[in-house]
């Protein structure tokens, strides 16, 4: 009678509790690792660990002492239930703890182990549609809120997010969009008019035909219509949107093309009022060569082009490094508007090697202002690490490497900037666990904080990006070793931390009723210029501590050199209205160039809303 007593108490607690398998799997780890009692009264995320530099900048201590979250008394009861259920082993089994634990002690470590600190990755659904896979290598959010993925071939694939449930694909042939070139392996970015611009490709291997081309994807009539070509073929390009205008009306942007193989390489430039490209002439003893493919570059605030040590090198996982291309440097056009020329300067820091790493562009309204983080790639003992550059002072030079605190390598990872100014770091393992991290680069004190676990291996050929919902998606993957198509054809999504309280359930978030008055929805899209205020209509108006602006993105090979987060000046002008400013950033629109971007609220406990697309123009 005893036992059945105990038995119900058991499977009563497990129905309150029900953490999810990878809660259990950090709790059981935790207390199955410590080697003395202390160990337990210090949890893994709140073991301080001090970046010097940023020490030395902000004033801050060296050393911290750790914050502890269970008392000595109650880490001693849980010291001996292990040892008492299994000197060697441990628990092995959540159920055994719930029945050992005091319940107390037990919802503690629950909550602290659970969605509220590591977020969670939920495993959706295979990517299939009329029973056959698809083998997805790029993706792009498009302004609809639907995904568009492309696969080696013509098809055009879109994916609706919002369902995580029931699998939404849409796959339109070639003969229906007008799309008669392989995309696979081409760079892409969005226009000012929010259309994807493709380039080059052509399939599995450089030199066909159709990589000198360029092609545009309009989201709202699914059609794709062919621009000129290119001055050369490229296979794996980066394309990247600038902030100078062209035209007569100034309302058409150009976009920067370099890098990739198969034909003379270098740079050339598209422009939006003539749909043709140019070459771009290099001035002075400085060239890149972008050998590596796929090569990180950024647009900064002032109108250069920032170009860090990351991007392709080779499709297999086991070689590593293969930047050649010297220090890093900036592009500096020979004028404002419309320039076809220009010349390089390097950084004064050694050439550094990050290739099949990622590189994310910072902006914040204060010092440092703007900072390029590069994250993984590289030979051994780089791609553990991170590193940053401050693009803020007079001679920029990169800064220390930060270690990815469980010291393993990242190749092919993805990096994903949130709305609140962190990054995610996830995929870049082949074997399992994999573990992903979100990385604060202003913080001073445990700048990494460890995540859940991706549910498969995501590495060569994987995406990731931020949805509307703050959620980032991941889909596809090689076959270990890396040279293949993507085999993992599957969706997972993450929830970070700030989507949940401290007890695991959803929090409460912001909510954009209208922007300038009109509500903004899949199909109609709030317009104002750069330098505007607009307003935004919310319940949650007095609670709110950020307005920022995202550029969505568009990413392949661990490429995406688009992403920044753009935080704007506002103020409280009603109980349910702020009022707030657009970026401008003088004539050469570079800090936020015209497009499509995604409008988050953050609350004073870093919630965001759903994000809301709005045209700035």
């Amino acid at each position: 009678m005893a036992d059945q007593e105990d038995s119900k108490g058991v499977k009563h607690c497990l129905d309150r509790q029900s953490p999810d398998l990878h809660t259990q799997q950090r709790l059981l780890k935790f207390i199955n690792e410590a080697r003395v009692v202390n160990d337990l009264t210090v949890l893994p995320h709140d073991v301080p660990v001090v970046d010097e530099e940023l020490a030395h900048l902000g004033d801050i201590p060296h050393h911290i002492d750790p914050k502890r979250t269970l008392d000595l008394a109650d880490a001693c009861k849980l010291f001996e239930a292990r040892i008492d259920h299994n000197l060697l082993h441990g628990f092995t089994n959540f159920k055994d703890l719930v029945a050992i634990l005091d319940r107390r002690i037990l919802d503690i470590l629950i909550r602290l182990f659970g969605s509220y600190r590591y977020g969670r990755w939920d495993y959706l659904y295979p990517m299939t549609a009329g029973g056959m896979a698809l083998s997805i290598e790029h993706a792009a959010l498009l302004r609809t809120g639907k995904v568009l993925f492309i696969e080696s071939g013509t098809d055009t694939i879109l994916w609706d997010p919002t369902d995580e449930v029931t699998p939404q694909f849409s796959v339109i042939d070639g003969a229906t969009t007008g799309l008669t070139a392989n995309l696979f392996c081409s760079g892409h970015v969005f226009l000012s008019n929010g259309e994807l611009l493709v380039v080059g490709g052509g399939g599995g291997g450089p030199g066909a035909a159709s990589s000198i081309q360029g092609w545009r994807y309009d989201p709202i009539s699914q059609q794709w219509t062919q621009t000129g070509d290119m001055t050369t073929k490229r296979w794996y390009p980066t394309a990247l949107m600038l902030g100078d205008e062209q035209g007569p009306t100034g309302f058409s942007n150009r976009v920067l093309v370099a890098g990739g193989t198969g034909g003379t390489g270098g740079m050339e430039v598209y422009s939006e009022s003539t749909n043709s490209f140019v070459p771009i002439t290099v001035n002075g003893p400085i060239t890149k060569h972008f050998n590596q493919t796929y090569p990180g570059l950024h647009l900064l605030p002032g109108g250069e082009v920032f170009y860090a040590p990351t991007g392709f090198a080779n499709c297999s996982t086991g070689s590593v490094g293969g930047y050649t291309d010297g220090p890093s440097a900036w592009f500096t056009f020979d004028a404002q508007q419309g320039s076809n020329s220009g010349h390089w300067t390097e950084v004064s820091s050694a050439q550094i090697d990050r290739a099949k790493g990622m590189s994310v562009l910072l902006l914040q309204s204060t010092y440092p202002f703007v900072r390029v983080t590069a994250i993984g790639g590289g030979p051994a003992g780089t791609n553990s690490t991170a590193q940053t550059i401050n693009l803020s002072t007079l001679s920029p030079s990169w800064g220390p490497t930060t270690t990815i605190p469980d010291g393993r390598p990242r190749i092919n990872v993805n990096a994903v900037l949130l709305p609140n100014s962190t990054i995610l770091v996830c995929g870049g393992l082949q074997s399992s666990p994999y573990p992903t991290w979100i990385y604060d680069p202003n913080a001073a004190v445990s700048a990494w904080r460890e995540m859940d676990e991706n549910h498969r291996p995501r590495h060569y050929h994987a995406c990731a990006l931020l949805l509307p919902s703050g959620k980032v998606m991941m889909a596809g993957g090689a076959s270990s070793g890396g040279c293949s198509l993507s085999v993992e054809n599957s969706i997972e999504v993450f929830s970070p931390p700030y989507l949940f309280n401290p007890d695991g359930t959803l929090a409460t978030r912001p909510i954009i009723d209208s922007v300038n008055g009109e509500v903004p929805t899949s199909s109609h899209f709030v317009q104002f210029h750069h330098g505007d205020t607009f307003t935004v209509e919310s319940p949650q108006a007095t609670s709110i501590a950020k307005v920022v602006l995202i550029r969505p993105m568009a990413v392949t090979h661990q490429t995406d050199s688009e992403q920044r987060v753009i935080q704007m000046p506002f103020y409280t002008s009603g109980a349910a209205q702020l009022t707030v400013s657009a970026p401008d950033g003088g004539p050469a629109h570079a800090m936020a160039p015209r497009g499509y971007y995604l409008l988050f609220l953050l609350n004073t406990s870093g919630v965001p809303s759903e994000g809301k697309f709005v045209h700035l123009h």
